[in-house]
């Protein structure tokens, strides 16, 4: 569950990313289309900010499982489960993308605001799913040394 929390999280962080970014986009829908540089740029910054906050969010998990006396083998396998759907490009499913913007497109039609929206509306769900899990763990703990 913190891998599915983690996930939510970093996508969230990377479409509020691209809503500060949103003039590029309505540029596009324009048929303005920005320099190679300036789109570089844009996609080097975006996987930096993405992976910035997936070190951040394991980091803040990992001390929480420590908190909870969880094995760091839980916080190890968490880690290489986002991280290889990292690398496997999964952040940039449009599968995802496409299902967020079409619920945000409810609410606007600007492009800024329905990255926004749906960034916050990932990273809520992320927290709530931690916030879950944690209750959960303590949960099981508090469960096992009362057996024992």
């Amino acid at each position: 569950m913190q891998s599915i929390a983690l996930i939510f999280i970093v996508i969230g962080i990377r479409r509020i990313y691209n809503a500060y970014k949103a003039e590029y986009y309505e540029n596009i829908n324009d048929g303005e289309f920005p320099t190679s540089e300036v789109i570089r740029d844009m996609l080097i910054n975006q996987e930096l900010i993405g992976f910035s906050f997936f070190i951040f969010s394991t980091l803040i998990i990992s001390y929480v499982n420590y908190k909870n006396k969880v094995s760091i083998i839980n916080t190890i396998i968490v880690f290489l489960i986002v991280l290889l759907l990292f690398l496997l490009g999964f952040f940039d499913n449009g599968i995802l993308h496409g299902v967020i913007n079409s619920y945000c497109y409810f609410f606007t039609d600007d492009i800024g605001f329905m990255f926004l929206i749906g960034g916050v509306m990932l990273i809520a769900a992320g927290v709530v799913i931690l916030w879950k899990t944690n209750k959960v763990i303590k949960k099981e703990l508090i469960t096992k040394t009362h057996i024992i």
